[in-house]
């Protein structure tokens, strides 16, 4: 499709442009928070974007111009060694990113804001940390306003025998050199480290998706009474339309809204997995049916 993506000549052209607020975290860890807002809002609530693994805020950088376009206010959350966020001596499992980093982001972002809740609009993993939270928490629920995420599962890329081959050798990887190089495996612009990956191996090896104390999240999200709206792309093997749809339809809001992405669906396209988030299609095709969903709930 050869649409431009939303004019962003109101902000600067690239996250590297943007000064970050710094907030302190475990071991001396930091996490950058980058604030994009409209300057008349259209809702007081703010919403929190957020990347997966292997990436950092940039993947988020267009979308959040886009809706601060529409009157809102955008905070981007890299997580802690991603981007301008740094581990100090803190090597965070995914289980760490949720109970820790994210319970923090919300934490400053409803402080700055004086806003009771926000939306969390995630690609990838960074749409199953707040799941996971809830799930342990059930005291922070209140907090979210909607969740949306796209391309965001756990238990379904060790599927089939190029799913197990993609998986392995991630996990592999990570046990040899400590981390798994995603430029070099052409996953993205960061590397993950041995915190993250290995978790995420053994739930998409089994199909269980469980903490290392054995808690069992799929068991446990049945409270989680917070309006979701999912993506999956139909052309997506990272996070394939059967985990996506596994992980919400465990989720019971009856509002709840789930789309696949591909031309069987009538896009223009079968969505691969950065696509879902960042690209001219998306921009036409997936952004305006988050803009409506966050007008519907703001």
């Amino acid at each position: 499709m050869n649409e431009s993506l939303p004019a962003t000549n109101r902000y600067s052209r690239a996250l590297n442009d943007v000064e970050p607020l710094i907030v302190e975290g475990e071991q001396g860890s930091k996490i950058a928070l980058y604030r994009i807002s409209a300057s008349s809002l259209v809702s007081p609530i703010p919403i929190v974007l957020t990347h997966g693994t292997f990436s950092n805020g940039a993947i988020c950088f267009q979308l959040a111009h886009y809706l601060a376009d529409n009157g809102y206010d955008c905070w981007i959350y890299e997580w802690v060694g991603h981007g301008k966020s740094e581990f100090g001596s803190l090597c965070p499992d995914v289980e760490k990113y949720a109970a820790h980093d994210v319970s923090l982001v919300i934490d400053r972002i409803k402080a700055a804001t004086n806003s009771p809740n926000l939306h969390w609009l995630a690609h990838s993993g960074g749409g199953f940390l707040p799941l996971m939270l809830m799930a342990r928490r059930p005291e922070a629920v209140p907090d979210f306003r909607t969740v949306i995420n796209l391309g965001s599962q756990t238990t379904e890329a060790g599927r089939g025998i190029s799913g197990k081959m993609m998986v392995g050798i991630m996990f592999v990887l990570c046990h040899l050199l400590g981390y798994a190089p995603g430029p070099q495996l052409g996953a993205g612009p960061e590397r993950e480290f041995h915190g993250f990956i290995p978790q995420w191996c053994r739930w998409n090896w089994s199909g269980r998706w469980r903490g290392a104390d054995g808690f069992d999240y799929f068991q446990n999200l049945s409270h989680i009474q917070v309006p979701t709206l999912s993506f999956a792309g139909r052309g997506d093997v990272i996070a394939p339309v059967e985990g996506c749809n596994r992980l919400w339809s465990e989720l019971p809001h009856p509002d709840n809204r789930f789309y696949t992405c591909g031309k069987f669906e009538g896009f223009s396209e079968d969505f691969n997995h950065s696509r879902l988030i960042a690209s001219r299609a998306a921009a036409t095709e997936i952004w305006p049916k988050i803009l409506v969903w966050l007008q519907q709930y703001s």
